[in-house]
């Protein structure tokens, strides 16, 4: 079964990584990431547990990813359309500004 994880940007410095990573977790460990209970979802602005790395290591993080067959990375707009209650609540132009502050 393939894991579906989020990687969105946190920062100008920073993505973070949402999702069942135990698998993969000595790796992003390796890579630079830090586990935090304390984080904001850029989006939801609520509050989640998740991985935070440097944004220089995103690459990296990526191509590991894509070589792993268990798995993949979920395309952040995807995630935020599916999210109706949170487009429920903002018009056209507010959505396309949420998501270019995550792109």
């Amino acid at each position: 079964m393939t894991q579906e994880i989020l990687v969105l940007k946190y920062s100008e410095k920073a993505h973070i990584i949402i999702g069942d990573t135990r698998a993969i977790k000595d790796e992003i460990n390796r890579m630079g990431g830090r586990w935090n209970n304390y984080l904001t979802h850029p989006i939801t602005k609520k509050k989640v547990k998740a991985w935070i790395i440097s944004s220089k290591k995103y690459d990296r993080l990526v191509k590991f990813i894509e070589v792993r067959q268990d798995y993949k990375i979920v395309n952040e707009k995807s995630v935020v359309e599916a999210d109706q209650q949170f487009f429920n609540n903002f018009d056209e132009m507010q959505i396309e500004d949420a998501y270019n502050r995550i792109s």
